[in-house]
């Protein structure tokens, strides 16, 4: 009878220990999906890039460890223009793949608007993101959309705590510098075979 009960009291506890296990690998597939599902809500689905929820979470969050820890984030504002606008939809995935593809490990590039983007560039003053941003634009200049026009492209960029010192005032300040971008983009001729692309980094006589 005592063998009988020990065997018994060890099976139980064999099953014990697998329902535990199995209860647990459940859990950690509930949070694994819940995970995912949560980051795929914060993608834009036309560039494969963050979306715009995603880019005040992060920013938000990069300005603050800024701020913490005495450490700079940089935040570049482009803009794609001389895109027709029966082809914004269809070439999205184009400019996406194309910036997403020019930015460092690091960065997070994001749409904010119909043909604007962010890139939040976290451990980067604003000399450092110039070099950066110089590689989106050139991704930018290099891009083809499905329709076979080439999109002009600017950049503007403000850092913090150099230039701004809170999210409101980043991002008009990379706003502004943006603005500048896009005006000397308007007014450079055009010389065949290239695509007009221009930079600002903000400061305080803008």
């Amino acid at each position: 009878i005592l063998v009988l009960a020990v065997g018994a009291l060890v099976a139980t506890t064999v099953l014990a220990v697998r329902e535990h296990r199995r209860a647990a690998g459940l859990a950690d597939e509930l949070a694994l999906a819940r995970t995912e599902a949560s980051l795929l809500e914060r993608r834009d689905d036309d560039t494969g890039l963050w979306n715009s929820r995603f880019f005040v979470e992060a920013l938000t969050r990069e300005i603050e460890r800024s701020r913490a820890y005495d450490r700079p984030v940089a935040l570049a504002r482009a803009s794609v223009d001389d895109v027709a606008d029966d082809e914004v939809e269809t070439s999205m995935r184009t400019l996406g793949a194309a910036i997403g593809g020019s930015v460092r490990a690091l960065d997070v590039a994001c749409r904010v608007g119909t043909t604007e983007f962010g890139v939040i560039m976290p451990e980067t003053d604003s000399r450092s993101a110039s070099v950066a941003s110089e590689r989106v634009l050139r991704a930018i200049a290099r891009a083809r959309t499905e329709g076979g026009s080439t999109p002009q492209a600017a950049v503007g960029i403000a850092a913090c705590p150099a230039h701004a010192e809170s999210f409101e005032e980043l991002v008009e300040r990379a706003g502004s510098a943006l603005r500048s971008a896009r005006r000397a983009v308007r007014d450079e001729p055009v010389k065949p075979g290239t695509v007009p692309v221009a930079m600002a980094v903000w400061d305080d006589e803008e």
